[in-house]
Parts: structure tokens; sequence; C-alpha cells
């Protein structure tokens, strides 16, 4: 699990980017990948890749990534008339806008945010460099892809999302698969990766229904993800599982979860609530406190990047500072302006060991005292877990920096016992990391440099046990 709000996050000109929806009919030569340079006046140079799809409705899809930094987001606006193509964010306030000029495959464009204004030209490209994704799905695709939405009713939102099936005739069972934590769209774009457009299109093939959806606040979907926590996210997924009870398609008995991280929470939690989720995946979903998850995070993360035992302990000590802070103190200004004293009273080679920018100061400080981060650091899966009564898949990685593998299996698999559940497997994947790709060290930074999405390892696992659960 990683902290909230930290995976996909992508930080050009010090704010936070965030799949776009299209409100004009999109020419076809636009679909594809762009990649363009965006030089900033004494500042760095930073590759920005836009990847558009048109969707089955005719709408756009747009993520924009810093390919440099590791992170990508979607775009909340695309529009496209007489080739002049925009893209928007919504907060904080960004436009990507221009024209499609020579034969369609260069993009002459001007990033505007902040009263900054500065000329990117995209050309359309097979593939990023260094960024090869062999397992990216790519058109067109042997099944049918339907786009929906749905309410929540509790919430006053609708989400939107991408509904994959086989092409033949009848009931399929179907799984819903949701993302870990962080704005993520339906695809959960992680290091250049879309890990479940890459999921979706593998259990797709094998016969299921699959369902992936942008979270609340994100691409087409309404509400406001900022101020949501984890069962805030689980009502829309419950409301996911409704919907997906209305389909003459889909096998009713047959409805399961797949979580990646914190989404395996998310999972256990409408379980839960309702008997109507017939099995879940749990990909490295938490079977031991969040405060455990965090410490073994918080210290194993730099140390795979090469960190010293004392920077190691350091990083750990600080971390758990801020956290005294953030659970004792209810106010956020009042919270940050501690942390940021804290920050000021640390030694000089404890700061420098640490390398904290007062950038990353400010960032971390108000990321901890958000919403979801606030309930994640007192989460227990324990109440969940003991309460979701069906079958289920517990995996992890044995190279996973942000969840001990090891220990939250045990977890796992102590908690569903307990509360007579033995109907769990357990699978510990040697040498996969949080991703399940197969990894070298196993830290965040790996993430992008690898051109695996999901080790073939992973994809078998978990699609030989959905067989199982569901008689296919």
């Amino acid at each position: 699990m990683k902290r909230p709000a930290l995976a996909s996050t992508v930080v050009i000109l010090a704010v936070l980017l965030g799949q776009a929806t299209s409100h004009a009919a999109p020419q076809s030569n636009v679909e594809g990948t762009w990649l363009g340079t965006m030089r900033i006046p004494s500042g760095p140079e930073l590759r920005l890749v836009l990847d558009i799809e048109i969707r089955s409705d005719g709408t756009l899809a747009v993520d924009l990534t810093s390919v440099d930094q590791g992170g990508s987001l979607p775009m909340d606006e695309a529009t496209l008339k007489d080739n002049h193509l925009s893209l928007k964010i919504r907060t904080p306030e960004i436009v990507v806008e221009g024209e499609l000029v020579e034969d369609g495959s260069t993009f002459d464009a001007e990033f505007a945010q902040g009263g900054g204004k500065f000329p990117v030209r995209f050309e359309l490209v097979d593939e990023v460099p260094g960024f090869a994704r062999p397992q990216r799905p790519k058109k067109p695709y042997p099944y049918g892809q339907e786009e929906v939405s749905y309410e929540n009713k509790t919430a006053g939102i609708r989400i939107a999302g991408t509904l994959t099936k086989p092409r033949s005739q009848g009931s399929f069972p179907a799984v819903l698969l949701i993302a870990g934590s962080g704005p993520h769209s339906r695809n959960e774009v992680i290091g250049y990766h879309r890990t479940l457009h890459v999921l979706a299109d593998h259990l797709t093939r094998q016969g299921f229904a699959v369902l992936r959806v942008d979270k609340r606040g994100v691409g087409g979907s309404t509400g406001d993800y900022w101020k949501a926590n984890t069962e805030d996210l689980a009502s829309d997924v419950l409301a996911g599982v409704e919907y997906l009870k209305t389909r003459a398609d889909i096998n009713k008995g047959h409805i399961g979860l797949i979580g990646h991280s914190e989404g395996g929470s998310i999972a256990a939690m409408v379980a839960a609530r309702t008997s109507d989720v017939g099995f879940i995946v749990m990909m490295a979903g938490p079977g031991i406190p969040a405060a455990e998850i965090l410490y073994y995070q918080d210290g194993a993360e730099v140390k795979a990047e090469g960190a010293s035992d004392e920077k190691v302990a350091v990083t750990r000590r600080w971390w758990q500072q801020m956290y005294g802070v953030v659970n004792q103190e209810r106010d956020n200004e009042i919270a940050t302006k501690k942390i940021k004293e804290l920050f000021a009273d640390l030694s000089e080679p404890d700061k420098q060991l640490l390398g904290w920018s007062e950038g990353k100061l400010n960032y971390e400080a108000g990321r901890v005292t958000k919403a979801a981060y606030r309930y994640f650091l007192k989460f227990d899966p324990t109440p969940f877990l003991t309460k979701a009564k069906c079958p289920m898949l517990a995996m992890g990685g044995t190279k996973d920096c942000q969840v001990p593998s090891a220990k939250n299996l045990r977890g796992v698999q102590e908690i569903l016992q307990s509360a007579g559940n033995y109907n769990c497997e357990i699978k510990e994947l040697p040498g996969l990391n949080h991703m399940f790709q197969t990894a070298v060290t196993g830290a965040v930074s790996e993430y992008g440099k690898i051109e695996e999405t999901i080790a073939p390892t992973a994809l078998k696992t978990i699609t030989e046990w959905m067989f199982s659960q569901t008689g296919r």
C-alpha cells in the first residue's frame, strides 16, 4: 500500500497535474502517443507525453505524463474541433492548447499555468524512447468495450468507467478493478504503466467481464477525491457492484473485486457490507495496521535506493514525528505549522541525510494532513476482513518495498481464519515488487524503468484462481 495520493503524482512547475472527457467528436488521426519537450527558462527540460485514446462512445481520453518525473494523471477536459486541440485540468488551472499541423503527426501547443506560458511541440510516436510497454493493449481489441456510468446515490455523485466483455452471447462472471491510493483514472497509470488496463485486457481475453472506473473527482467521475477517505471510496465500489447486478450480460452469482494496494482494503470493506461480492483478489492489500505498513515503507523505500543505515533510521524517525503531529492535532493549519517547527529543530546532519527542500517539506506537510491520509494513519483491516466471508486470494511480492509481504500475508490469513473463513489462498510471488513487476531492487523509482507492467506469473495466479471460483 502506498501512502495516500502518492501513486502517480506528477509535479510540473511545482503543482500537481492531474483522463479527459471529450465534448466534441474527435478526428481519428489524433489517437496515439504524442511526445514533446517543455523547456522552462532557468529550469529543467521536461519530456511530456499525451496518450490520447478515442473511446467506444467517440469521446477522448487523455493521460498527461511527465516521463522524467515518473508520474501521470488524467486530464479533465478535451475538445478537438477543426484540428484545434484543447486539454484542460480544472484544479490547478492548466491548459494545453494548440493546432494539429502538417500531416497530422505534429501538435504545436502552448502549456499555460499560473501566468506562465511555454511552447511545446508534440510529435506522434510509436513509443516513448526508453519507456517501451510491450503489454499495453493495442486496438483493435478482440472483445467488446462499453463506456458506462452509474450513480452513487449515498454520495450524490456519478462514477464513469469502461466495461469490457467477450463478444459472445450470454452472461459472464464479472470483476470490478480497484486502483491503489491516489486520484487514479480507470487505468491506474503508474511509472507510465497502465496497470489496470493491462489487467482488464488479460482477464477479458480469458472470458471475464471487467469494469474499471475513474475514482470520484477524476476524469469522467464527479465528486471530490481530496475530501474522501477509504470508506467513502468503498461506497463508490459498492455502487459499482449494484450497477453490475442490473445488467443481463453479467452473472450475478459471480461478481468479484480485485483491489491493488489500498484497493484491497476497499474490496474487503465492500465484501463486509454485502454478500453480493462472490470473491476478492487482494494485490498487496493490507493485512496489518497501517502504522506497521508505514514504518516498514518509510525505511524500505530509501534502503532500496541505496541509503545508509543511518539515513534509514533518520528517515523513519522523521516520519514518525510527522505522524505523531497529525494524530494529535486535528487542525490542519496548526498541524502544518508544528511539522515545520519540528523540521527546523532537526540537527543539520539529520536535515542533510533527509535531503528535503522547502518545497518538499511544504508538499509533504500538506499531504499528510489531508482527510485520506488522516484516515489511513489509524486504519486497521481487521474489522473488515473479519466480516468478509467470501473466498479470497491474497497476493504479495517478495521485493515489495511498500508493504512487508510475508508479514502482511500472514496477517490476512490469521484474521480470516480467526473469523472462520478458511477459503483463502495465500500467494507470495518471488522477485515481484509492489506493482507485481519482476524487479531488481523493488524501489519505487524502478517501476518506470521496468518494461513489464504485470509479471506473467501474477496474471496466471489471478486467472487460475478466478477460474476455480467461477467454474470456468
